[in-house]
């Protein structure tokens, strides 16, 4: 009995292993839009920078779609954050989430490499941060959900006139 029983919780413990396997190389992935243009597709970016998903502009400048990224990668930004949330007794305090992706930094174009083809475009993504993680303790005085760095991101895009 004792054998058929462990056999069922090991054979059980391997089924539920493999359906959160999936779950988490998924959570490795984000997504990578780009402000004021429409975008058809996102970028698909995991941790590793390498894109599995070129990034893809409904519109841009007459090209109609406008892909870009294809086999490129971009380094994806981390840094420890804090949030001020309702901590003990409900009070407002900042509690540590870890390390987090706040972003990417690099060039994507057009083309299938890093270098950019006659008529093509580069997308450069720039992110300065500043973080107060250290600093941030005990109570806070912003509002729920005030993170504790901020961030500037900034996307040009650029065309090669030949």
């Amino acid at each position: 009995m004792n054998i058929f029983s462990t056999t069922q919780l090991l054979k059980s413990a391997m089924l539920m292993g493999f359906l959160i396997m999936p779950a988490i190389s998924w959570a490795d992935d984000h997504l990578l839009s780009v402000n004021g243009t429409a975008v058809t597709t996102p970028a698909t970016v995991p941790h590793t920078g390498v894109l599995t998903q070129p990034l893809i502009l409904t519109s841009f400048d007459g090209v109609t779609p406008l892909t870009l990224g294809q086999s490129q990668s971009l380094t994806v930004v981390s840094t420890p954050v804090k949030m001020c949330k309702p901590g003990t007794k409900g009070n407002l305090e900042w509690l540590d989430q870890g390390n987090t992706v706040v972003g990417v930094t690099g060039v994507l174009t057009s083309g299938t490499t890093a270098t950019v083809p006659d008529d093509g475009y580069r997308l450069t993504l720039s992110l300065a941060i500043t973080n107060n993680y250290s600093s941030s303790n005990g109570a806070c005085s912003g509002s729920s959900g005030q993170l504790s760095y901020t961030r500037t991101a900034g996307a040009v895009i650029d065309k090669l006139a030949c």
